[in-house]
């Protein structure tokens, strides 16, 4: 897979290096297409509201790496967290010219912090955590604050694969179906993230059903990206995600410029 379309430079909080580095990996690993996609989460990590989002230094690492490494295409993207939030903010960064992609994401609910910092050991509280989490993922579903939904089952990766919860999504289908469908109508992306097989959970953001019922609803965009915070992640397990793909019938991934998607065959992009 020559397609990356979800990491971090040291432009977002918890990444400290600069694009360069994280594109010397890519361009070894034999990747193409590249979208940088920093954290730009409008309520940060601990429930406070956070306005220091400049796209200024994106432009500064864009420019530095797009000249070392001429070879690789790579587009202006951004994780955009917790819009459903703070929607005017949202509009605010969204409102910048020249934006290729827009990864939408949610990390924590309403006010809380991001579900990394909390402890999980009560399977009823964890139920009621995720499904208020798949709410706002709905509401999100309905907005044009995003062209992929990233990472669907994140809270998952600390309530069962970390703390050893034994909590079943699967208890919120039908929701998770409203979710998809919505994608599907709206011509908006699902987003296959490739760090859960490094992170012991086993298979990639969102499960293997969730990909399949995707694909039934009618949903044909897809993006895959790693997640990558450090440049030995850059192209963790995008085999293993395009082979996955495959197996769920998609023939296709998605790109973007101009927040516009182009659909490459997926034989095209191996």
């Amino acid at each position: 897979m020559k397609v990356n379309y979800h990491f971090h430079s040291r432009c977002s909080f918890d990444a400290e290096h600069p694009l360069t580095e994280l594109c010397a990996v890519a361009q070894k690993a034999g990747l193409r297409y590249l979208c940088l996609t920093d954290h730009c989460d409008l309520v940060d990590e601990f429930g406070v509201d956070d306005d220091t989002w400049d796209w200024a230094a994106i432009d500064r690492e864009l420019s530095e790496a797009r000249a070392r490494y001429p070879d690789l295409e790579i587009c202006r993207g951004v994780e955009l967290g917790e819009a459903l939030m703070r929607p005017e903010p949202a509009k605010k960064v969204l409102s910048e010219p020249g934006i290729d992609f827009v990864l939408g994401s949610m990390h924590h609910t309403v006010r809380r912090e991001d579900f990394y910092h909390l402890r999980y050991t009560d399977a009823g509280k964890c139920e009621r955590i995720l499904e208020e989490y798949l709410y706002c993922l709905l509401a999100m579903s309905r907005t044009d604050d995003l062209d992929s939904l990233a990472h669907l089952t994140y809270p998952m990766r600390y309530i069962r694969y970390r703390d050893g919860v034994k909590v079943d999504i699967r208890r919120f289908d039908d929701l998770i179906r409203e979710i998809l469908k919505n994608l599907a109508e709206r011509g908006k992306a699902l987003e296959l993230n490739t760090s859960g097989y490094r992170q012991g959970m086993g298979g990639p953001m969102p499960d293997e059903y969730i990909l399949k019922m995707y694909r039934e609803l009618g949903g044909e965009l897809i993006t895959i990206g790693t997640d990558a915070h450090v440049p030995e992640h850059m192209a963790s397990d995008l085999d293993r995600g395009e082979a996955l793909l495959e197996a769920c019938g998609f023939r296709y991934v998605t790109l973007y410029r101009n927040r516009k998607p182009i659909q490459m065959r997926l034989e095209d992009v191996k």
